[in-house]
């Protein structure tokens, strides 16, 4: 704050150094303080929350025989089992997601079946002050709280733009090479758009690190393409919102529970 009001005080003319009086020097520091306040306010002090629409794509007419072991083979498809919205919630630097609206029947093993395969997983929590991840989440009959640090997501940025909710969204893109235990490989495409007017790195479930608040994601390749769709979104609305850190569940790392739910795909498919 000295050196800040030296600065002031440097500024006025040579003539009035000595006869400057005391008022003028609290003038320079109030408005410095005031600038300051408002700069860190304008940075800081953003919260919102989005909700999305989830949309499936390349669903077959039955669960594959693969699934039989889950006790839900050879089952149609009914939308009403399939997970119908998305709520993320931010604030400043976190951000939480979970589902807005549960599946109709959200015990129902098809239903956790088509929430897995369209990438909805419990609840997530995102510190980026901290580099932290917490993903509270449901398998194998309990209650997991898995841990990581948060990675880069590596995306592609393109000139394409579109509106959603009223936002100039521009386009960005990343694949990704996704092995199966089987062995065998595919790409799988996302497509995200974001709107640099809200300039928060945040997006639904693993979608992060854009220029911008991410609006859609548009999945294709693998076994199910979606996209989540912002329906709905609120700016510092009259209700504070404040982001809880999950905190239930046994603790877990991230590369922990990989292994043991690969380990459990390979005992329902015969191969282990």
């Amino acid at each position: 704050m000295l050196a800040l009001v030296v600065v002031a005080m440097d500024r006025i003319s040579c003539k009035e150094t000595f006869q400057i009086s005391i008022w003028k020097v609290l003038t320079c520091i109030f408005l410095i303080g005031i600038t300051t306040v408002n700069f860190s306010s304008a940075q800081k002090d953003i919260s919102g929350k989005v909700v999305y629409d989830v949309y499936e794509g390349n669903y077959t007419n039955e669960v594959p025989g693969s699934i039989g072991a889950l006790g839900v083979n050879k089952v149609n498809l009914d939308d009403d089992f399939a997970p119908k919205s998305i709520l993320l919630e931010f604030k400043n630097d976190a951000s939480f997601c979970s589902l807005a609206e549960e599946s109709t029947i959200s015990n129902n093993n098809w239903s956790k079946y088509k929430e897995i395969s369209l990438e909805i997983t419990g609840e997530i929590f995102y510190d980026f002050s901290k580099k932290e991840f917490l993903n509270s989440h449901h398998e194998f009959d309990k209650l997991y709280l898995i841990s990581k640090n948060i990675e880069a997501v590596k995306w592609s940025l393109k000139d394409e733009t579109k509106e959603i909710l009223g936002y100039v969204c521009k386009k960005a893109v990343r694949e990704i090479k996704y092995t199966q235990v089987t062995g065998k490989s595919f790409m799988i495409k996302y497509v995200a758009w974001y709107a640099p007017d809200i300039n928060v790195p945040f997006g639904p479930y693993g979608h992060i690190n854009l220029p911008g608040l991410i609006l859609e994601i548009d999945k294709t390749g693998g076994h199910t393409e979606f996209q989540y769709k912002a329906r709905d979104i609120e700016l510092n609305g009259s209700v504070p919102i404040q982001i809880v850190k999950p905190n239930k569940g046994i603790p877990i790392s991230q590369k922990e529970f990989d292994k043991k739910l690969e380990d459990r795909v390979k005992e329902i498919m015969g191969m282990k």
